[in-house]
């Protein structure tokens, strides 16, 4: 869709602000790219992606203005109204907003006129009515009450006691279009024209302010925190009007080539401007700052701003959706701030209070906000940085990935490598001691202490200590801790080693982080194993199965009130010290855990370790996270709240599926015993966190906890009065005010009514009256007898008596205590209902129950939803009260391929679990979007049916693909490095034939003509010191030609492979005296020459490491022609190895087994290798023939 309306007509209402008791808002002292940002388009609910208008009204939702209706949303759902629901709407064209002084929603519309919304009512005024024009541009009210409307064409409209009154503005020009409206706090009104100048409303008097403005059209009005007002127009910029009478000032603000489309002013009275093609700018203190699509703004084209109660900024714009930037909890640094790299491994403080971020691509220092990088060129050889430590002296120590240990101490680098004693190049802690000794942890080098410019290697026991090293720690008692990866945790005091595994209660051997706090305890973070405390030799843990947010631990800091905060792959999350204590006490349940995430202002949740230090508390209490996104950073004791309360709404309710409106009396009739109530918090910065509970007074006895579920679900209610009420509290545990109430009252049955009471009674009286004469006649008669009978009877009954009272009371016990046990086994039920309900809700993977659906011949024909967690939802972008109940076959979008239903029938009827993943398309079509699931599927223990399970692995299948791509780029410049080589060594080989060999060959014939002429005269001494002048150039001569043919053997250039392999077969056995068979013909059609070359140099290869290793006495070369491909065998009767296991005496690979496999990769091959110690090796090559 086009914006063309509002470049001619632009948006007035943005700067109409929802006036909030909370003076929140947005930090102007934050980069705009540090503020969390979300989009919204069509497919997440937008009839439409032009946001024309947007405005908070005062029962909390958020309106919007689009080109295909009037838009609600609650924070989760966007309602949409537009002509075929609505009426009284006649045009989906939706121009400005305003709500007015009594509460009435006042949309201005694109020719279909201005409609009020109140009360769930809409009303629709046109030009029959009185109004000017029907293009309605601007709205807004007057403190008498009267309500402004600016039109197209049809110049100013107030409508007031329910009449319209139209205004002419100058003398000449009675209706222009009127673009923008704005009520100043002294109640001024201001009017914007499209080139017809500016004007001000006072005491009825219309006046028109400076020429300059005649030709603009002045799209936006608002008023300034010094009762200035600022006017924005499309086509001249952005201009301040300052009033001081007598003098009135026109000042145009200097925004190089701007087209105002929106204007707003803050709480913090920071001016927001929207543009048409420029994003989103901000002007504070005369300094602008943009905020563009290259920043995250999903279009340029602002066509609306508004700020909310809660202080988020909201911005419409075209094409682009709904944007909101909200105040985070993280303070956040990425490669958008400078940082020279996303990926950060380590964070530290130094003793001047700058902050330094290793990253995969260098150094970085951030100061007063502003982030400098510390590149090669100045000295640092390593640009993965692992680790980081300063020193006593200020030295800051830079443990790298394979450039070793850096130094950098007053602007100059010292690099230390293996060559200075280091055991490895790749260091990924650092820590000096107590007594000025720095211990460096690396990566398979283990332990080393730098003393006196000195390295040494530690050991631990009777053997090296060469694990990884990922944590280094000194607590108060001066004892070295030390975090492995495998081998536990280590301690070392007084020159002894002593390591805590498993065996002593460490949960995980592998140890990524330490911490010692003030009463003693060292807490460990480990890789699996959560959270482990170790005091008094004794070591406790928490878990993911105690309610710990998660067993994957990078780094542990405390906070100033004693609260742990760690990172980890999930999040960052705290969790306090008294809580963990009170668990150990068995007086909570499970552990709570606060958790973060990008909602709270994190780049990525994904945080960094294994690197020292992945976290560091900073001098200011500010706590630093390194992620894989730059570094986040909170600070615990200013972590901005929302103070604000959710504002609760019930939006729907229903009665046996029905819908009735919530906001008139509700009177139902009798079998009404279905209900449904809808409802919703209005809390916008965190929804996903927002918490419910409900009550039906009269029928429920406390509070039900909603969790985040907002849709509670009665049946069989029994008539009566009924108060239903929800609450909210927000993610910062701010409650609702007032609590959402529905009063309704559920009719009795009509055998339960008094007047069939009363009927009833009557009847049953004059029927007795009837009866009872007949009656006793016959009784008078029966009376004798009876009386003898019964005087019979009554020794027996009082007998009978006596004996079923006695089982009557043993029945009774009985009842009693059945009841009790079923009461327990009832509340235990409920418990392990709620304790599962809570734990699907808490995973991030998406989790759904199904049920079998089948026929009347027991065949399976669809699988219902019975249950969805919230992490499905949102995986697939579905409602929960859209999903449960659905069947798989019509649900869309398809959380499961439904073309293997019969895969997923064959799980129920065999109970053989099926996996398989799936790529879901973006409803955006752009490939960026599309998600990876991993889906688990097994027959439900529940019942007839399904679990499903969904984990989003698309971080993983990106990093597969990167690595895919990385290996296919490795195998072509092997391939070239092959082919350089082999140019190389022709060149040298011919560069030997041409002059080195040719200048021999002269020197022999030129030694032996003087050898012929002198024969005759010379002495035997002379003759014989000639001789050996001649065998030496002949020597030469045949060594020169036997290093020509290692270099580049002719023979395979001209006869082939099998013919080069014979050569150098006979050749190989001359030379080392292993007998080589060699098998086969030559291939035919001849292969290409790389692959010959690749072919002829593994043989090369191979037999070289028989000689060298194999201890063989025989080999074979068999070459294999088998159609399509060729087959090349090396095998020997040697000592043989095993493949898997790295060599025992060598301490480094075997080069050679990976060049050969290298140059089989490099020609398309594949290459085999199979060995057995003492029974020899086998080498199998396979090439396809081209």
């Amino acid at each position: 869709m086009t914006y063309s309306l509002f470049k001619s007509l632009a948006c007035s209402i943005p700067f109409l602000l929802l006036a909030g008791a909370h003076a929140r808002t947005i930090d102007p002292d934050r980069a705009l790219t540090q503020f969390p940002h979300q989009v919204w388009k069509v497919e997440d609910g937008l009839p439409q992606n032009s946001i024309q208008a947007i405005l908070q009204t005062r029962d909390g939702y958020i309106w919007l203005g689009t080109q295909e209706g009037l838009v609600r949303f609650d924070g989760v759902l966007f309602t949409v109204f537009n002509k075929r629901s609505v009426k009284a709407l006649k045009s989906n064209y939706i121009l400005t907003l305003f709500e007015d002084s009594r509460g009435n929603l006042w949309i201005g519309t694109n020719g279909g006129g201005l409609t009020r919304y109140k009360g769930n009512r809409f009303q629709t005024f046109t030009r029959t009515d009185g109004l000017s024009g029907n293009i309605v541009l601007a709205l807004t009210e007057t403190p008498d009450g009267a309500l402004w409307i600016g039109t197209k064409s049809g110049g100013l409209s107030r409508y007031k006691n329910g009449v319209f009154t139209t205004y002419q503005l100058g003398k000449t020009l009675s209706k222009p279009t009127v673009l923008s409206l704005h009520r100043d706090t002294r109640g001024t009104l201001w009017i914007g024209t499209d080139k017809a100048g500016l004007y001000r409303l006072s005491q009825d008097r219309i006046e028109l302010f400076p020429a300059p403005l005649k030709d603009c059209m002045i799209v936006a009005l608002c008023e300034s925190p010094t009762g200035s007002l600022w006017i924005g127009t499309y086509d001249h910029g952005l201009f301040e009007l300052t009033i001081n009478r007598p003098d009135t000032i026109l000042e145009k603000i200097a925004i190089q080539d701007i087209h105002v489309l929106s204007l707003l002013k803050d709480k913090a009275d920071v001016l927001w401007i929207g543009t048409d093609g420029k994003g989103l700018i901000r002007y504070r203190n005369g300094v602008f700052d943009s905020y563009t699509s290259s920043e995250g703004l999903s279009n340029n084209v602002v066509l609306s701003i508004f700020e909310d109660r809660e202080g988020s900024l909201w911005i419409g714009t075209n094409s682009g959706g709904l944007n909101r930037l909200k105040e985070g909890k993280f303070l956040a640094y990425s490669s958008r701030e400078g940082l020279s790299s996303d990926f950060c491994n380590v964070v530290l403080e130094d003793s001047r209070g700058r902050l330094w971020i290793g990253t995969e691509n260098g150094l970085n220092i951030l100061e007063h906000g502003v982030i400098k990088t510390i590149a090669i060129g100045n000295g640092l050889r390593g640009t993965r940085i692992l680790s980081l430590c300063e020193d006593t002296r200020g030295a800051l120590w830079i443990g790298t990935n394979g450039s070793g240990l850096i130094r950098f101490n007053k602007g100059v680098f010292k690099t230390f490598t293996t060559a200075d004693g280091l055991t490895s190049d790749i260091v990924l802690s650092i820590l000096q001691d107590y007594h000025g000794d720095l211990w460096v942890g690396t990566t398979n080098g283990g332990l080393t202490r730098y003393h006196n410019g000195r390295f040494t290697p530690y050991k631990i026991g009777n053997g090296e200590f060469d694990d990884d090293v990922w944590a280094l720690h000194e607590d108060k008692q001066r004892r070295l801790w030390i975090g492995t990866n495998g081998s536990g945790l280590v301690q070392y005091q007084n020159g002894r080693f002593n390591a805590l595994t498993t065996s002593d209660g460490l949960s995980n051997d592998h140890v990524l982080c330490l911490y010692d706090d003030a009463d003693g305890n060292l807490w460990i973070g480990t890789s699996g194993g959560g959270l482990n405390r170790y005091r008094d030799g004794v070591f406790t843990s928490y878990t993911t199965e105690q309610g710990l947010f998660n067993d994957v631990i990078y780094a542990i800091l405390e906070d100033h009130e004693g609260k742990l905060w760690m990172s980890s792959n999930m999040g960052v999350f705290s969790v306090r010290k008294t809580d963990l204590a009170l668990f150990d006490k068995g007086k909570l349940d499970e552990i709570p855990c606060t958790s973060y995430g990008i909602e709270d202002g994190m780049r990525s949740r994904e945080c960094n370790g294994g690197n020292q230090p992945a976290g560091w508390k900073a001098r200011n209490g500010v706590l630093w996270f390194a992620t894989i996104e730059g570094v986040a950073g909170i600070d615990p004791a200013n972590i901005p709240m929302n103070t604000c309360p959710p504002m609760l709404a019930l939006e729907q309710v229903f009665i046996n599926g029905s819908p009735v409106d919530p906001h008139k009396p509700i009177t139902l009739p009798a079998g009404s015993g279905d209900l449904e109530f809808h409802y919703a918090a209005l809390s916008f910065l965190n929804p996903s966190k927002v918490r419910y509970a409900y009550m039906l007074e009269g029928f429920d006895d406390g509070w039900v906890q909603a969790q985040d579920r907002r849709i509670a679900y009665y049946t069989n209610i029994p008539p009566g009065e009924y108060v239903f009420k929800v609450k909210a509290r927000n993610e910062d545990g701010v409650q609702s005010r007032k609590s959402a109430i529905l009063s309704f009252y559920l009719e009795p049955p009509f055998y339960q009514k008094w007047w069939f009471f009363t009927i009833f009674g009557l009847a049953v009286g004059f029927t007795g009256l009837a009866g009872y004469r007949i009656r006793i006649r016959t009784l008078i008669n029966r009376t004798e007898a009876l009386e003898r009978t019964v005087s019979e009877r009554t020794a027996e009954i009082e007998r009978a008596y006596s004996r079923l009272e006695e089982l009557n009371n043993q029945l009774e016990m009985r009842v009693r205590e059945r009841t009790l046990e079923l009461e327990k086994e009832k509340n235990k039920l409920a418990q392990a209902e709620e304790r599962f309900r809570t734990s699907v809700e808490t995973l991030l993977d998406g989790f759904a129950i199904f049920s079998a659906i089948r026929d009347d011949n027991g065949n399976i024909v669809d699988f219902r939803y019975e249950y969805i967690n919230t992490a499905g939802c949102r995986l697939f972008r579905l409602l929960r009260e859209n999903v449960i109940g659905n069947t798989l076959l019509n649900m869309k979008p398809e959380p499961l391929d439904q073309q293997m239903f019969p895969q997923y029938v064959s799980v129920v009827e065999t109970g053989i679990h099926f996996n398989t993943e799936l790529r879901r398309k973006s409803t955006t079509g752009k490939k960026s979007g599309d998600i990876n699931m991993d889906i688990d599927i097994r027959a439900s223990k529940f019942g007839d049916g399904l679990v499903v399970t969904w984990r989003d692995i698309s971080e993983r299948k990106e990093a597969e693909e990167r690595i895919t791509r990385s290996t296919s780029q490795l195998r072509t410049l092997t391939r070239r490095l092959a082919e350089m080589e082999e140019t190389e060594r022709k060149q040298l080989a011919s560069e030997l034939h041409d002059r080195v060999s040719q200048s021999l060959t002269a020197l022999n014939i030129n030694l032996n003509l003087i050898h012929n002429q002198i024969s005759g005269f010379a002495t035997k001494q002379v003759l014989d010191r000639m001789n050996d002048a001649l065998e030496l150039v002949e020597e030469t001569t045949r060594r020169i030609r036997n290093l020509m043919s290692d270099l580049r053997p002719q023979v395979l250039d001209d006869y082939g492979l099998m013919a080069a392999l014979r050569w150098y077969c006979e050749q190989f056995s001359l030379r080392t005296g292993i007998v080589v068979h060699l098998e086969g013909l030559e291939p035919h059609p001849r292969l290409q020459p790389a692959t010959e070359t690749a072919l002829f140099r593994i043989t090369q290869e191979a037999l070289t490491n028989v000689a060298r290793h194999a201890h063989a006495k025989t080999a074979t070369v068999r070459v294999d022609d088998r159609g399509n491909r060729l087959h090349l065998h090396i095998v020997d009767d040697g000592c043989g190895f095993d493949p898997a296991s790295p060599p025992k005496s060598e301490n480094r690979p075997r080069w050679g087994l990976i060049i050969m496999q290298e140059r089989a990769l490099a020609v398309g091959g594949i290459l085999q290798i199979n060995s057995i110690p003492g029974q020899g090796t086998t080498i199998l090559v396979i090439v396809e023939k081209k």
